[in-house]
């Protein structure tokens, strides 16, 4: 017989009281959690917050009967619940907040990529794009990211339930706000991206502070390099006004008016700060090691 009772799932009864919603097991026997287990709820939980289902597909090992009696007759009675919950306060108890901080820290895909293929690693910052863009939700990309680096190496690589090791620091967590100063060259990917979709919103000196600290590096690695418009700077009514460069993609050795505009080349840091924000592999990283050429020559503050 099927059950078509909405309050009855996986084993578990929801009993809705007043506002909240409040589940317990239907049958007292679990299966013992091992240490593994136990490190994956913690992640989930910190992911998730109290979105059960969501930890319970994140764990991947245990039914909601399991998932719940752990929560509420092992984790609420331990140390490390205060911790949890001490944090969680901070933020309002919103259920996704300190999930997004910590799927968003630069350090936790510094500690993922050397577990990737290039394929894979593609495949993530095309999935951080998305997320970043609100077109797939949290569950999905961490999803993703447990599918390619495996489950342990996540949790590991998150850190959670580690002192030392927590990627997260949520008193100094930036989102969304521009960086100051040299800040700008450190900025992850997801982060270059999001800056140069809002470069409009952006002073003209942040705007060139992002270019030439954070894209022009990882462009020039690429291939790319600029000229100076000789024609522009011949017509231009001031001498000490700086020179317009033009920016040339990988393969066009030297500027000629036969190029295509927006294709070939760009005129303003403008122009190269949206193009970059259409396509999030421009900004790949590379080994800039590797580079035959000199950073200096590229970082004047021009527009």
């Amino acid at each position: 017989m099927v059950n078509d009772d909405p309050l009855e799932h996986d084993g578990v009864i929801a009993q809705e009281t007043n506002r909240d919603i409040w589940y317990y097991p239907t049958s007292s026997i679990t299966m013992p959690w091992t240490r593994k287990e136990e490190s994956y709820f913690m992640a989930g939980l910190y992911l998730f917050n109290k979105d059960f289902s969501a930890v319970k597909r994140f764990v991947g090992s245990k039914t909601m009967g399991e998932i719940l009696s752990f929560y509420y007759d092992q984790f609420c009675k331990s140390s490390e619940y205060q911790r949890w919950k001490d944090r969680m306060t901070s933020l309002g108890n919103n259920s996704i907040i300190f999930g997004e901080k910590i799927i968003s820290e630069k350090t936790l895909m510094s500690r993922l990529q050397p577990l990737l293929t290039t394929h894979a690693y593609m495949e993530i910052l095309e999935m951080s794009w998305l997320y970043g863009e609100s077109l797939v939700t949290l569950e999905n990309y961490v999803s993703v990211l447990k599918n390619k680096v495996g489950l342990d190496n996540l949790v590991e690589a998150l850190g959670i339930g580690n002192k030392e090791e927590e990627i997260i620091n949520t008193k100094k967590s930036k989102k969304n706000k521009a960086p100051i100063g040299n800040d700008w060259a450190s900025l992850t990917q997801r982060e270059i991206l999001y800056f140069a979709g809002k470069h409009s919103s952006l002073s003209k000196h942040q705007s060139n502070d992002l270019f030439w600290e954070a894209v022009w590096p990882r462009l020039l690695a690429k291939g790319w390099h600029f000229e100076e418009d000789r024609a522009s700077s011949s017509l231009s009514l001031s001498p000490s006004s700086p020179p317009k460069l033009l920016f040339l993609v990988p393969g066009i050795k030297k500027f000629s008016m036969k190029l295509e505009r927006g294709k070939d080349y760009f005129d303003s840091v403008s122009e190269v700060l949206r193009n970059v924000a259409s396509h999030p592999e421009l900004v790949e990283l590379v080994n800039l090691n590797t580079m035959g050429h000199d950073l200096a020559d590229g970082a004047t503050n021009l527009s």
